[in-house]
């Protein structure tokens, strides 16, 4: 343990001396890149993204991990996993990391269509006397207190937490509870829940999602291709 910060600049130093002299040709690579994702983006990216890069070349593969939004995890997946891109909503502050924002995902209040409130708009305070499923607990709770100011407390009844959208969907589908999600998810999966748009007369924030990367990734040839591929395809589906 005590050796690990010098080993592990040295390896830092040699792939740097690799990153920098390797060429990069997607129609003959066979490379597998590693991309860690919060929930939105793998379910957004996840299919197009690899289609993208198999057409260049069939033996292109991608790899999308997904990632519990922790400062902490950022950093490692990125340090000590090697992922090649991290996809997240969480902004970082550190001189080795740089992002760049991709999307500003807009967001959605669900409840069941038997709820009488999908036939009112609703202020504020009725929002909050409502029991509310949340989605991506840390992020887009924080961000929906912070623009409703309310700081960074979130002031809802929650009687779920989960990271998983499906869960939180399905589960409000079966109660009198409210969740607030990404409108490309409910667009895109609406059919297959019983849920219906609650209208609100306040401005429901939305959600930056940034790719990250190592700052010593910034003039990898193979790393700058990727991270192209990840806006060209996020674009498309705009």
């Amino acid at each position: 343990m005590e050796l690990y910060g010098y080993v592990n600049s040295a390896l830092d130093l040699l792939q740097d001396g690799v990153e920098s002299l390797s060429d990069f040709d997607p129609a003959n690579s066979k490379r597998r890149f590693r991309i860690s994702a919060n929930h939105i983006l793998d379910l957004i990216i996840l299919h197009p993204l690899a289609r993208h890069i198999e057409s260049f070349n069939s033996q292109l593969k991608v790899s999308v991990n997904n990632l519990v939004e922790e400062e902490s995890k950022i950093i490692d997946s990125l340090q000590i996993d090697n992922n090649d891109l991290c996809l997240v909503a969480m902004k970082i502050d550190m001189k080795s990391i740089i992002q760049e924002k991709v999307l500003d995902e807009e967001m959605v209040v669900l409840g069941c269509k038997s709820n009488p409130l999908t036939k009112e708009v609703i202020d504020m305070d009725t929002f909050l006397a409502q029991r509310h499923c949340r989605y991506a607990v840390g992020q887009i709770g924080y961000k929906m207190g912070n623009a409703m100011n309310m700081g960074y407390v979130d002031e809802r009844e929650v009687f779920l937490d989960t990271n998983n959208p499906f869960n939180a969907m399905m589960m409000t589908q079966g109660t009198d509870s409210l969740v607030t999600i990404s409108r490309w998810l409910w667009e895109k999966y609406a059919s297959q829940f019983e849920l219906a748009e609650i209208q609100t007369s306040f401005e429901i924030p939305t959600v930056p999602l940034y790719l990250t990367y190592l700052k010593k990734m910034e003039d990898s040839k193979a790393n700058r291709w990727l991270r192209d591929q990840v806006k060209q395809t996020l674009a498309s589906l705009r």
